[in-house]
Parts: structure tokens; sequence; C-alpha cells
């Protein structure tokens, strides 16, 4: 077991373990002359260090560099100094629960964690080395690391998560009462057509609807409007978002179909309808995991508080900040 050591400060978070790994790089044991730094916490016969503390509370410090501090923002500071210390804490007795358990974790897992973190940082392995280089940790530290967050997370999904239960009934009900959360907003693919005042959009409009020509001829022909060159194809736009003179112009309009001529900015205008994309209501089956997900999601911050708090109660702590 290493010295000193932190694990995720929310395991159990589906797709976060290693990027939230390099947010949180600590150096591992330290060495003999780093024994005499000041102790903050003992958890269990292992020792949190001031100087581990601070490492972790740079980022947050850096934030206020140069800048002249009031008394209550020094306060401010000291509880989430104090804060981040019960989290370092909670961090170290996950893991010695999870050793104690005899949760192990083999190296060619922990070679797996490493080359996905690669692949999402689209790093290789000299890149890697020298980011670790950066925050003062070597890649061996750094696979011990990884080590220790992945056998937290199966401690927490093992006696935390599996114990979070969402009823088919539950998720029905949810997607009954908040069924707009799951709908598509309208959309219409539209072109356009601008031109110098209302009565010349109207003679084209009849040109148009007669067959005489297209509207992506015209618009090529005649529009001074936009992408004219290309039929004035303005592209799929959000039905809300339509200013409410364009709503009225498409008012009962369909696919295919040629708007009445309006107004924009003292100019003819026309539109014409290439796709029209109704407010649809997404399926139960295609939302039915995001709604597990939301109401397990307190389900599951409720019952990790309590596992920690059992944690905290048989182990033997001394505090010291």
């Amino acid at each position: 077991m290493a010295y000193s050591r932190t694990a995720l400060s929310r395991p159990g978070m589906r797709g976060a373990l290693v990027l939230i790994v390099l947010a949180l790089l600590l150096p591992a044991r330290p060495a003999k002359a780093e024994v005499l730094d000041r102790i903050v916490a003992v958890v269990n016969g292992e020792i949190i260090t001031l100087h581990e503390l601070d490492k972790r509370f740079k980022p947050i410090m850096l934030r206020f560099k140069g800048q002249e501090l009031s008394q209550e923002e020094r306060k401010r500071l000291r509880r989430m100094k104090r804060d981040l210390l019960d989290r370092m804490v909670n961090e170290m007795l996950l893991v010695q629960e999870g050793e104690r358990l005899g949760i192990t974790v083999s190296d060619s897992e922990v070679d797996s964690h490493l080359e996905r973190l690669k692949q999402q940082k689209d790093l290789d392995q000299e890149e890697l080395k020298k980011q670790l280089a950066e925050e003062g940790l070597t890649l061996p530290k750094f696979r011990e690391k990884l080590r220790e967050d992945i056998i937290t997370n199966r401690l927490v999904g093992s006696m935390v998560r599996r114990k979070v239960a969402v009823t088919t009934q539950e998720i029905e009900a949810f997607y009954e009462e908040h069924k707009e959360r799951y709908t598509k907003q309208r959309s219409v693919g539209l072109r356009i057509i601008l031109l110098p005042d209302d009565e010349q959009a109207e003679t084209l409009r009849e040109r148009i609807v007669s067959g005489d020509m297209t509207f992506a001829e015209a618009a090529e022909a005649q529009s001074i409007g936009p992408a004219a060159e290309s039929g004035g194809d303005i592209g799929v736009l959000q039905w809300s978002e339509l200013a409410p003179e364009w709503k009225d112009a498409l008012a009962g309009k369909s696919e295919g179909d040629v708007s009445r001529p309006f107004a924009i900015s003292g100019k003819g205008a026309l539109l014409k309808v290439t796709s029209d994309s109704a407010g649809q209501v997404r399926p139960l089956e295609e939302v039915r995991e995001e709604i597990r997900d939301e109401l397990a999601e307190p389900r599951f911050d409720e019952l990790y508080q309590e596992y920690l708090q059992r944690l905290r109660k048989k182990a033997i702590l001394d505090i010291r900040l």
C-alpha cells in the first residue's frame, strides 16, 4: 500500500475515471527526508501531509495569485482547504477498504486504462511522460494512482451503486410527467428570395406556382438576398428561431409550398419549404437510460455519503488542520 494516496472525489461516475485522474495528480510515497513534513491527517495509520494537501490546493490558490485578499476571502479559502482535506481522507478510506476486501487490479487492466487515457488525450507514450513530469509525477507512480482509482470505483460500484434501484414504473411516470423535455423542436428547410418590393415578389410567386420557373431558378436569376447563387437555399432552421413575420408567411404551408409575399426590411420576400420536421416526442425506449440515470443520481449521492460516513465512524482518524 502506498504511503499516502488519493482517489476519485466522485467515484463511480461513468467514463470519468482517467480524465479525473489527470486533474488530481499527486505524488506517491514520499522519501524519508519528507517524513518531517507536517502531518495534517492520520487515516488508520496512514498519513496525509501538508505538502500533499498544498499540492492539491495549488490550482485554487493560483486563481488568487497577486490579489490582496479580504479577511472573508481568507476564511473562505481556509474552509475550502479543510473541505479538500476531508475529501482526501475519504479517498484514502475508500482505497483502504477496497484493499481490505481483497479487490485487486492486474497490470493488464492498468495498461488498458492507460491506453484509453492516451487515446482520449491524443498523447503518445513520450508526450504522456512529459505531461506527467510537469506535474512532478513519474509513469510508475501514475500507474499506481490508476490502480487505486480502479479499486475505488469497483468498491463503490459493489457497495453503493448496485443498491441504487429505479423501477420501470418510475421511469414511465417521469417520462409522462416531463414529456415536453423529450420533444424535438420543429425545424424547416428553407429557400429565400429577396426583391426590391412586394409587388415584384407577388408577380414572381405567380410564375413559380404556375410552373413557369422553379424557385431555385428564380432565386438565381432575380434574388438580391443571401445564397442566391445556390437557389436561395439557407439550410434548416429551428421553427422557434424564426421571426414572427416569417412564421406568419409560412402558416399552413408544408414541404414544397411557397409562402405568400411578405416584407423583410422593406424588401419583398418569398420562402419555399424544402423540408418540415414537425415537433416529435422522442420514444420512451430512446430516453429510458437517460431517465434512469437522472433518477438514480440523487439516490446514489445519498447512499454514497452514508457509506462514507460508516467508513469514517469505524476508522481511526486524527485530523490536525
